[in-house]
Order: structure tokens, then sequence, then C-alpha cells
């Protein structure tokens, strides 16, 4: 696996002791809301999901008949997705987004919730770059993420969580964020307003 830089182990640390805090927040409703959101943008069947987590998303995208792989750098969050659906424990991996194990190609359709923003952004472009490079020719990227006035990105301490639980929060202006997909060399690049976030969608 790829180095990860102090800031993104602290960040590992505290998902792996937290692994249900990401989706805590979400229920059936709006885990289906978003389901459709990118499912809009993403009409064909092999989808890859960065930061899948304790697996959510997993039901909906098998309901639509879509072949679906999640992965997510915790290795807790892996084991309890893995826990909850056992008859689809393989298509859950504990992966590195920096350093993706996929041939180049396999898959139509790529999406990123909320994830971006744990990335330090001297990264971001390299992680782009794995993303393009295991889509197939016009396939589709989704990325969602907060909306932000002005850049940030710096370690904040989740207080309602007990140590450790301290996170690196990297966000991006609409602008910023367009410039990097753009850099990437993502076409067709839009944005969406998505649940008080962006929703950038792109096509390789």
């Amino acid at each position: 696996m790829k180095k990860l830089s102090a800031e993104e182990l602290q960040t590992v640390d505290t998902y792996n002791s937290h692994p249900y805090y990401a989706g805590q927040d979400q229920d059936w409703q709006a885990v289906a809301y978003r389901f459709h959101a990118i499912a809009e943008h993403i009409a064909n069947r092999r989808v890859l999901e960065i930061g899948s987590g304790i697996g959510k998303m997993l039901p909906f995208f098998v309901q639509a008949k879509y072949e679906y792989t999640g992965i997510d750098v915790s290795t807790e969050a892996v084991k309890i997705a893995q826990a909850h659906y056992p008859e689809h424990a393989q298509q859950f991996v504990c992966m590195n987004c920096c350093e993706l194990g996929f041939d180049e190609g396999t898959f139509d359709g790529v999406f990123a919730v909320n994830v971006f923003c744990h990335i330090p952004k001297s990264k971001a472009l390299h992680v782009l770059g794995q993303i393009h490079q295991v889509l197939r020719p016009s396939g589709k990227l989704v990325i969602v993420m907060v909306d932000v006035s002005r850049p940030f990105e710096q370690m904040v301490t989740v207080e309602d969580l007990k140590a450790p639980n301290q996170v690196l929060l990297s966000l991006y202006t609409k602008s910023e964020f367009f410039a990097c997909l753009k850099q990437a060399r993502f076409r067709d690049i839009t944005v969406h307003e998505d649940m008080m976030s962006n929703m950038y969608v792109c096509s390789k």
C-alpha cells in the first residue's frame, strides 16, 4: 500500500476506532436519495465506490443489477461491511485510493462521497489520475463533497468522539476542484447541487 502521510494515518486511526461514524447520520431514505442521484449519471453496470465505509450503498446497487465493488482504507469498516453482507463479502476490499489495484478500463463508473475531504490536496491530482486509469473510455466519475466559499485544509478534532478523534479535512471551492478535474484530463464536467454539497459529474 502506498505510504500514507501522518495526517492520513491519524484519519484512518479515527475511522478504524469509530467505523460507524461516517454514516451514522444517514438514514436509509437519505442513502436511497444519494443512490438515485449517482445512478442517474452512471448508466452502465460495473461500478466502483471509493470510501464505501460500512457498505450502506451496496443493497441499492445490487438491487439495480450493478456489478458493485467498494473499497475503503479503514480495515474495521471493511470488516463490518463484509459481516453485514456475507454473500457480497468479496466485493468489499481494503484499499488505498492512491494506489488502485485494478486493471485499466475496469469500471463503467466510479463514485466517491465525501472522500476527497480526507485526501491531502497534494495527492488529489494523483488520485484522480488513478481513477482515470481504471475507468473505461467514456466512463463516468461522480464525486460529492461539501460546498465551501474558501479553501481549507487542516487537521480537525471531532468533538463528539473519544480519542482518537482527529481527521484531515480538505475542502475545495467549486472552481478549485473543477480545475483539478480538468487538469486530470476529465471532460464534460458539470456541477450539481446535492444535499448541501456539490456533485461533480464528468467523463473520461
